[in-house]
């Protein structure tokens, strides 16, 4: 088997996995429905790094640490834009995180004893009828 066709293979296989990158790439595609010459547009590298970015493990965007292995793994990789890469996994992050449905917390309060309150809009009263019987009280 060629290099190429195990980088292939590799990362292929690390789309699946969202310890990696690749995923997060793959998730960003289906999306966006960008080709990968879109994708290495897009984050500023030539097409041949997708498969070596997508083979590093994916940083935790709520980690402290964050800013810095991004900036770490897009030198490594040859993306120019770490800015846009951490974007992307900010973005790929939020979306999964809307599609797993409502935090533990809020479920919690849903079937809790506590019933929920809704707003519901009054009928103003006059002006009028306001000085009218205010008038009648003096």
């Amino acid at each position: 088997m060629a290099e190429d066709q195990i980088l292939k293979w590799a990362v292929a296989r690390a789309g699946a996995d969202t310890f990696f990158l690749a995923h997060d790439l793959r998730e960003y595609q289906s999306m966006t429905q960008i080709d990968d010459a879109g994708l290495a547009r897009l984050l500023h590298c030539p097409r041949e790094a997708l498969g070596h970015l997508g083979l590093c493990r994916r940083p935790d965007p709520s980690s402290n640490s964050f800013r810095g292995e991004v900036e770490a793994i897009a030198s490594h990789c040859g993306v120019s834009d770490a800015q846009q890469l951490a974007h992307l996994i900010r973005e790929v992050d939020a979306v999964l995180g809307m599609r797993a449905g409502p935090l533990p917390e809020m479920q919690a309060s849903r079937s809790s004893s506590s019933p929920l309150i809704a707003a519901r809009d009054r009928k103003k009263k006059s002006s009028r009828g306001r000085a009218a019987k205010s008038r009648k009280r003096r």
